[in-house]
């Protein structure tokens, strides 16, 4: 697993205003891993959000796995969106377990 993860600027932090990468940039790193890895799960761990659908098009372009669900200093991707997207991408999705209630 090759866990790619684009920087969100956050104000305030170290790097947070820093200019961040173009979408353009961000789907071509993609392409490259995936071809230079082909057997790897390339996982998607943060910038996702800067894609309008979500980041389906950093799926088609080669990226097959995927970090979902709020993060350390950001909130990731809907989870139940995410399945939705992967499944209609093609992709064979395990059945979402069960959580146990803290209540």
């Amino acid at each position: 697993s090759i866990p790619l993860k684009f920087r969100i600027p956050i104000p305030g932090t170290p790097f947070g205003d820093r200019e961040r990468l173009t979408k353009d940039e961000i789907l071509r790193i993609v392409a490259i891993y995936r071809y230079i890895n082909p057997t790897a799960y390339i996982r998607m761990a943060a910038g996702r959000k800067y894609f309008e659908d979500g980041g389906e098009i950093l799926f088609r372009a080669g990226a097959n796995a995927t970090l979902t669900g709020d993060m350390l200093t950001s909130t990731g991707n809907n989870t139940d969106e995410d399945r939705a997207m992967l499944e209609h991408l093609g992709y064979h999705l395990k059945p979402k377990a069960n959580r146990i209630s803290t209540e």
